[in-house]
């Protein structure tokens, strides 16, 4: 199943596709909200409508989605007259914009109806020029007679998981950075790749050529043409995943410290399915390595490995957290899942710095290890309640293919607890019960 953010940034976001899509989600986040209904008479939704969709446009874009509440299994629609009203884009920016500063100009909106009923289903993408501010203060009669306050004129929202967050300094920064980053990408996007050189560095070009064994090689040739950049040089790179796999176990051999950054970290997950494919075991457990280095999702690529190579790997990247100085967390985390045996061994080698470990992590745990992960013992407790596995597997996948999708095509540096969902969505999805012992 496709991610939303696939539908977002697709030539078609409202397509029957992405429409079926959203229909079969379960829990808002960052990219979608559900509202059961929407009161077009009543004030205080109107307003509230104002911070959704200003949170979705000066945040990663995002839908709307009016008439269910899957998380609920509620799916009433909306009424004739409702429908007819928002879907219109036109009606909805005249209600939004007197609020507005500047004037939003692209939401789009459809009527998409299912199985008799109708849904509303409004799309904001992510703007990326301008934020918008609150332009006037926006209140309604409360039923106790005291007038509230919705929106407050000067402040801004940002969608941040299920809701929406008041704009501050570290949001200002964050939006700042990523439309830097937009604009460095519209700027170099034929550039392949650069890195820092001395100043004397000579610019060369390096053309690929199949031999006539169809043997692949480099030919490195002088660049006349090409302009020198004082402090820059040209690097050939990986024409595949794969390729910048095998380079990158090249590099670790030679140097342990060489760890790739998670940025390339987060692009093979983000293409796991794929990728695993072509990996053969030993790559694979190379990949699952680097990835615990780094604090990142590693359960993926463990799939179907042999718990004593599993172990080894564990304790090598003990002992280099051990010689590092570097927090690891995550290889005791795994560690747990082959055992108290090998969860005692990689505790031993990580010498001083289990001394860091939370307390959680410093003893074996008496059940099920999947609860030293927050997210998955909630994902836990609810599967006991009111949803299927199969639901929620769905979900989960759909939440970590959406955190990873954040790191992959908005190069953005995910936050600590973005970090922490995916290891723990990682786990509940790919972890194998055969481990536990």
């Amino acid at each position: 199943m496709k991610p939303v953010v696939y539908f977002i940034r697709s030539d078609d976001p409202l397509s029957g596709e992405a429409l079926e899509r959203l229909l079969d989600h379960i829990e808002e986040d960052e990219f979608v909200d559900f509202k059961r209904e929407l009161n077009l008479n009543d004030e205080k939704t109107k307003l509230e409508l104002v911070k959704d969709v200003s949170a979705f446009a000066n945040g990663l874009g995002g839908y709307i989605v009016i008439g269910a509440k899957p998380l609920k299994k509620e799916y009433p629609g909306v009424d004739e007259t409702t429908a007819q009203f928002l879907g219109d884009a036109d009606n909805i920016m005249s209600m939004l914009n007197p609020y507005l500063d500047p004037p939003i100009k692209r939401v789009r909106s459809t009527v998409y109806p299912k199985d008799g009923i109708d849904y509303v289903i409004l799309f904001v993408p992510m703007s990326e020029k301008v934020t918008y501010f609150i332009s006037k203060d926006g209140s309604f009669n409360h039923l106790s007679g005291k007038v509230k306050f919705v929106l407050r004129e000067g402040t801004f929202y940002v969608r941040r998981s299920s809701g929406n967050d008041l704009g501050n300094s570290r949001l200002i920064e964050e939006i700042f950075e990523r439309r830097l980053e937009q604009n460095k990408r519209s700027i170099l996007e034929n550039v392949a790749k650069m890195v820092e050189a001395p100043a004397e560095t000579f610019v060369l070009l390096a053309g690929e050529e199949i031999d006539a064994s169809g043997a692949r090689r480099y030919v490195i040739k002088d660049g006349p043409d090409a302009l020198p950049v004082k402090g820059m040089s040209l690097t050939a790179i990986a024409s595949s995943q794969e390729e910048t796999v095998a380079q990158s176990i090249s590099l670790y051999v030679n140097d342990n410290n060489d760890v790739p950054p998670e940025s390339t970290l987060w692009m093979w997950y983000w293409d796991r399915r794929n990728l695993v494919q072509k990996l053969h075991e030993k790559q694979r457990l190379a990949v699952a390595k680097f990835s615990i280095m780094s604090n990142l999702p590693a359960f993926f690529w463990l799939q179907g490995l042999e718990e004593n190579d599993i172990e080894s790997m564990l304790i090598e990247v003990a002992e280099w957290a051990w010689k590092t100085g570097k927090i690891v967390s995550h290889v005791v985390d795994i560690a747990v899942f082959l055992g108290k045996n090998t969860f005692t061994k990689v505790k031993k080698k990580l010498g001083d710095q289990k001394s860091k470990l939370s307390p959680r992590r410093t003893q074996f745990p008496s059940g099920d290890p999947r609860i030293l992960f927050y997210h998955v013992e909630r994902l836990l407790s609810v599967s006991g309640e009111k949803h299927d596995e199969e639901e929620l597997r769905v979900d989960a996948e759909t939440i970590l293919n959406n955190i990873v999708t954040i790191s992959t095509e908005d190069k953005k540096k995910l936050s600590y607890e973005d970090k922490l969902r995916a290891i723990s969505y990682d786990c509940y999805l790919y972890a194998q019960d055969k481990y536990v012992k």
